[in-house]
C-alpha cells in the first residue's frame, strides 16, 4: 500500500532523505534551493515522501508558488505519483505546477487532470549539464565582480534576459532590486572582451554542498556569435572549480548554439528537468 509521509521541517526532510540528496545532488538543485529559501510552513506548502509499505517510491517537495519538485527514487513505483496526486487532491493543496522528468512529469499529469478538469503542459523543456573537468581553451577577454557602476546596463540586461530565455516581462524596478541583491552577495561576474568593453553577464548559486549552480549567462545581442560567452563561462568555471566539485547549469534543449557551448568546455548531460504549468482554459 502507497502512503504519504509528511515533514514540518526542513531538517526532518533533509535528515530522513539525506543518502539521496547527496547522491542526486545536482537533479535536485531547486530541491536545495526551496529548501535553503524557506522553513517555516505557510499555506500549500507541503514537503515529504511517498512509500509501499518501507520503499520509499519518490520525494516532493511543494514550495508555493513555486512548482511541486518531483523525484522518483524507485522507477519501479512509479504509481505513487498517483498516490500523491490523490493526496494533493483530497486536501486541496494549490500547485503552479509540476517540475521533475519527462516521464514523471506526464504520469502526474495523467493523474491530475481526470480528478481535476486541469491542464498541465510543459513550459521550459530543460536538460541538466554537469562540468566536473574543464576544457581548455585560450581566452583573451576578463572577468570581474558586478558593481553598482554598471547598475543600469545591468538591469536592462537582466530584464532583457527574462524575456528572451523565460518568456517573463519583469518590471524596472524589480529587476533592479536583483541586480543589487547580486551586487551585495557578490555571485554576479561580468565580461569585458579585449577591448575593455561589457558583453555579458553570468550569476552562480552556492545552494548545493558540493557544487555550485551557474545561471543567469546572458550576452548582449550586438556582441553574440563572438565566443564571449563560450570565454565567460570558461573563466568562470576555472574559478569556481578551485572551490567546488563541480558546477552544474539548467541548458534549454531546443537551444543548439548554447548546448554546443557548454559541451565544448566538459558539461556532460546528467538527466531533464520539465517545467510543467496548469493552464487556464
Amino acid at each position: 500500500m502507497y502512503s504519504v509521509k509528511l515533514f514540518k521541517n526542513n531538517l526532518d526532510f533533509i535528515n530522513e532523505f539525506k543518502p539521496y540528496l547527496l547522491k542526486y545532488e545536482p537533479h535536485l538543485r531547486l530541491f536545495y534551493q526551496n529548501l535553503k529559501s524557506t522553513d517555516k510552513l505557510i499555506d500549500n506548502q507541503i514537503r515529504g515522501g511517498v512509500y509501499f509499505n518501507n520503499q520509499l517510491a519518490l520525494i516532493f517537495l511543494n514550495a508555493y508558488p513555486y512548482n511541486l519538485q518531483l523525484f522518483v527514487i524507485n522507477e519501479s513505483l512509479t504509481q505513487g505519483i498517483e498516490c500523491l496526486v490523490n493526496y494533493i487532491v483530497k486536501n486541496e493543496v494549490t500547485i503552479r505546477g509540476v517540475q521533475g522528468n519527462k516521464k514523471d512529469c506526464e504520469l502526474f499529469t495523467q493523474y491530475y487532470y481526470p480528478k481535476t478538469k486541469k491542464n498541465i503542459k510543459p513550459q521550459l523543456n530543460m536538460d541538466i549539464l554537469v562540468l566536473e573537468k574543464l576544457l581548455p581553451l585560450q581566452t583573451k577577454g576578463k572577468i570581474s565582480l558586478a558593481k553598482k557602476d554598471n547598475l543600469e546596463k545591468l538591469t536592462k540586461m537582466l530584464i532583457s534576459f527574462y524575456q528572451e530565455a523565460l518568456n517573463e516581462k519583469v518590471p524596472y524596478d524589480v529587476a533592479l532590486d536583483k541586480v543589487n541583491t547580486f551586487i551585495v552577495e557578490k555571485n554576479l561576474f561580468i565580461y569585458k572582451n579585449i577591448n575593455d568593453e561589457f558583453t555579458s553577464f553570468v550569476k552562480y548559486i552556492d545552494c548545493l554542498p558540493n557544487g555550485y549552480c551557474v545561471s543567469l549567462v546572458f550576452t548582449l545581442s550586438s556582441y553574440r556569435g563572438k565566443g564571449y560567452a563560450k570565454e565567460m563561462m570558461y573563466l568562470v568555471s576555472e574559478l569556481l572549480l578551485n572551490q567546488k566539485k563541480y558546477l552544474m547549469l539548467f541548458v534549454d534543449q531546443h537551444n543548439p548554439i548554447s548546448n554546443h557551448v557548454y559541451k565544448s568546455l566538459g558539461f556532460e548531460k546528467i538527466t531533464e528537468s520539465y517545467d510543467c504549468r496548469i493552464i487556464d482554459d
